[in-house]
C-alpha cells in the first residue's frame, strides 16, 4: 500500500496533470491505490443513462466539490476500497459532452474547477477510462438533483447536516475585508496648532461583494482624545480613559472584490508647543469585523504624525 505521504504527493500531482496515458491509469492499479477522502474508484457500470445513476453521479462529483476536492476514476472496479482491475466504458455512448451536460443539468451553483479527462486504451472509444478531477470550490456548498448537499466522508459522499451547510455558506461567503492602510491628508500649520486629517481605508481580498463587516479604530492614547474631531458620517464613538477613543461604522457600505475604500476618517488637532509630547507613544488598534470573528492590525502612529509635522513645518518655513 502506499504510504499516506505518498498519496498526498501523487494526489497534488495528478490533480496538477492536463493529459492521462494508459500507464497512468494502470500505475494507479499497479500501486493498489486506495479510496480516500479525495479519491474513489467507479466501474463502468456507474455512468448510465438511468435517473439513478446520474443522481449518484453529481452526488460524487458535488461532494469532492463540498469538501477538500479530488479525483474519481470512471473505469477501474475498487475491492474493498482498493484499486483492483481496469472497468472498460464504452466512450462511443458514454461521452465526455454527456458526463459534463449531466453534472452542469444536476448540480447548482455549477462547478467551475471541474475537468474530465478520457483515456482511451489503444485509442479505442470502446475501451475508455474516464478521470474527473474536481477542485475544492470556492462557490460552495453545491446542491444536488436531489435538493440536498453532500461532502465527503471516509469513502463515502453523505448528506451535509443543516449546520454544516450554514457553516459553509458563511466560511465561504463571508466578508474578506481588511485594513488598507491609514493616510494622514491635508496636514497644515496655523498660528500655534498643527492639524491633520486621518483616512482609515479598508479593502476586499474576497470572491464577493462585501456586505457584512464593521471597522472599528482604537486611538490608545488618552492625550489624543481633546483633540480629535471625527469627519465621517455614520459612526459611533466610545470614550474609555484606559484604553482610549474608539471609532466605529455604523453604516455598512457594499465593497466590491479588489475594491478600496476610506471608512473612517477624523481631524487631528495639536498644539505646537506639546506636539511631540501629545503624540508621544501614540498608536492605534484598527479592527475589523466579520461574521466569523474580528482582525487586529496596530498601528503606530507616533512616527506618521511626526514625519507630517516636520514636512508641513518644513514648507511654511520655507514659504
Amino acid at each position: 500500500m502506499l504510504l499516506i505521504d505518498s498519496i498526498n504527493i501523487y494526489i497534488v500531482k495528478i490533480t496538477k496533470k492536463k493529459r492521462f496515458t494508459e500507464q497512468d491509469i494502470l500505475s494507479v492499479i499497479d500501486s493498489k491505490l486506495e479510496e480516500s477522502i479525495n479519491i474513489e474508484f467507479k466501474s463502468s457500470g456507474s455512468l448510465s443513462f438511468d435517473s439513478i445513476s446520474k443522481k449518484e453521479m453529481s452526488k460524487d462529483v458535488a461532494a469532492m466539490a463540498n469538501s477538500d476536492g479530488g479525483i474519481i476514476f470512471y473505469g477501474i472496479k475498487e475491492i474493498d476500497h482498493v484499486a483492483s482491475q481496469l472497468s472498460f466504458i464504452n466512450g462511443r455512448e458514454i461521452t465526455k459532452e454527456w458526463i459534463e451536460n449531466v453534472l452542469t443539468s444536476n448540480i447548482q451553483p455549477k462547478i467551475d474547477d471541474l475537468r474530465i479527462i478520457p483515456v482511451r486504451f489503444g485509442n479505442d472509444l470502446e475501451r475508455s477510462i474516464y478521470v474527473v478531477i474536481i477542485g475544492r470550490s470556492p462557490d460552495s456548498p453545491h446542491m444536488n438533483s436531489d435538493k440536498k448537499y453532500y461532502k465527503r466522508y471516509n469513502f463515502q459522499s453523505v448528506p451535509m447536516e443543516e449546520y454544516e451547510v450554514r457553516g459553509s455558506y458563511l466560511k465561504d461567503h463571508e466578508s474578506k475585508v481588511i485594513f488598507s492602510n491609514i493616510q494622514l491628508m491635508k496636514p497644515f500649520i496655523k498660528y500655534d496648532i498643527f492639524r491633520v486629517d486621518f483616512h482609515i481605508q479598508i479593502s476586499n481580498e474576497g470572491r464577493y461583494v462585501a456586505e457584512r463587516y464593521k471597522v472599528a479604530c482604537w486611538l490608545k492614547l488618552s492625550n489624543l482624545i481633546d483633540y480629535i474631531y471625527p469627519l465621517t458620517n455614520g459612526y459611533d464613538i466610545t470614550i474609555d480613559q484606559n484604553q482610549g477613543l474608539k471609532f466605529s461604522t455604523t453604516r455598512m457600505v457594499p465593497i466590491f472584490p479588489n475594491e478600496f475604500i476610506t471608512c473612517l476618517t477624523f481631524t487631528l488637532e495639536v498644539p505646537r508647543k506639546d506636539f511631540y509630547k501629545i503624540i508621544k507613544g501614540a498608536s492605534c488598534d484598527i479592527l475589523v469585523f466579520s461574521l466569523k470573528g474580528k482582525k487586529n492590525t496596530k498601528v503606530d502612529i507616533e512616527d506618521l504624525l511626526a514625519d507630517a509635522y516636520k514636512m508641513e513645518l518644513t514648507k511654511s518655513l520655507s514659504a
